[in-house]
């Protein structure tokens, strides 16, 4: 009988195994999968780890993530390879509704980058897209342990690190509860682009940042937003937006994107001024935008900053103003402070 399998061969197995370290790709899981055992007083090793088809081995339509158009050399390369112990390699193709072929891409990259990272004793500094994957919150006891399962799935921990990863995760919770309670939401959305978190439900307008914000009583969720605000204000950028009956929020960092495509997630409310050395041009901006989001020209100099005029105008308009500028001395910042009163600065860093 005709065997239709594209099989890993035993070295892509192999190789598959070692890039993650032999750990499970799993969040939370990470169990190490190969170990020694002692028989008839010789060493012997055990492995029960198993190196995953993410576009499967087989030709049947029916088998997870099935898609036709996947050449054969990529179905038996270590590409398309994830390594898991043997109770997540099977979950992963009992529920592919769930495990899409993108997330386990995403979660392959996330595992191997951290086996380089622990090897060279770095954190991550590269630029990682997320998967396009969503989450439908409905009110209920288990509304805490799904947006924990959501932010879970994304590694934000090792993406945008520990500490910001567990406080977005409460700040999703805060804002859930709040939707459900007071802005009498059916159900809320939390998805991703590459780039950003978003937060969504359909509602009357009610922006966080500012309600909360100025919420004479803060408790749960005011506070949150409060605290959120001082804590990472420079590391952890969201922006809010109504449109269609639906409040959106976005989150995002700055630490591990390129700073141009946090421009984009902030756009309308964002402006670009790499591309133009006569900066004193005039730029307008939505009427909608509370908050304006202004790129400043690589390499600035003390000498360039009385032309980013466009600051003091937005200021006068009684908009917050963050400016964006990269390999600044103290010096320099001291002085746009100076200039520029009311503005937050950000300083970032330009990713490969």
């Amino acid at each position: 009988m005709k065997n239709n399998r594209t099989n890993f061969s035993t070295q892509t197995k192999e190789l598959i195994g070692k890039l993650s370290g032999y750990h499970c790709s799993f969040p939370e899981c990470s169990q190490y999968t190969i170990g020694m055992t002692e028989s008839d007083e010789k060493k012997k090793v055990s492995s029960i780890g198993v190196a995953c088809h993410i576009y499967p081995a087989t030709s049947n339509p029916k088998v997870a993530r099935y898609d036709s158009k996947i050449p054969k050399d990529f179905l038996k390369s270590e590409n398309n390879g994830i390594w898991m112990c043997q109770n997540h390699a099977k979950l992963i193709d009992d529920d592919d509704s769930s495990y899409t072929a993108d997330l386990l891409f995403f979660w392959k990259k996330i595992s191997e980058i951290k086996i380089q990272n622990s090897q060279r004793n770095t954190k991550n500094s590269k630029e990682i897209d997320f998967p396009l994957v969503s989450s439908i919150i409905t009110p209920s006891n288990l509304l805490n342990i799904k947006i924990a399962e959501f932010t879970n799935t994304l590694f934000l921990a090792e993406i945008w690190g520990k500490d910001e990863s567990f406080a977005i995760k409460e700040l999703l919770i805060e804002l859930s509860k709040n939707a459900f309670d007071h802005g009498k939401a059916s159900d809320v959305t939390i998805h991703c682009n590459k780039h950003a978190i978003i937060f969504k439900y359909k509602g009357s307008k009610f922006n966080p940042l500012r309600e909360l914000l100025e919420h004479k009583k803060k408790n749960g969720g005011a506070k949150m937003v409060e605290k959120f605000s001082e804590v990472f204000n420079n590391k952890i950028i969201l922006k809010y937006d109504y449109a269609n009956e639906f409040n959106e929020l976005k989150i995002t960092s700055w630490l591990n994107t390129k700073i141009q495509n946090i421009m984009e997630q902030l756009q309308p409310c964002s402006i670009n001024l790499q591309n133009h050395r006569q900066i004193s041009q005039e730029f307008t901006t939505i009427d909608s935008c509370e908050e304006v989001h202004i790129l400043a020209p690589l390499h600035l100099s003390i000498s360039d900053i009385g032309q980013i005029s466009i600051s003091n105008k937005l200021s006068k308009r009684k908009k917050k103003v963050y400016l964006y500028v990269s390999e600044a001395s103290s010096i320099l910042k001291s002085e746009l402070l100076e200039r520029y009163s009311g503005a937050v600065i950000v300083e970032y860093k330009n990713l490969e």
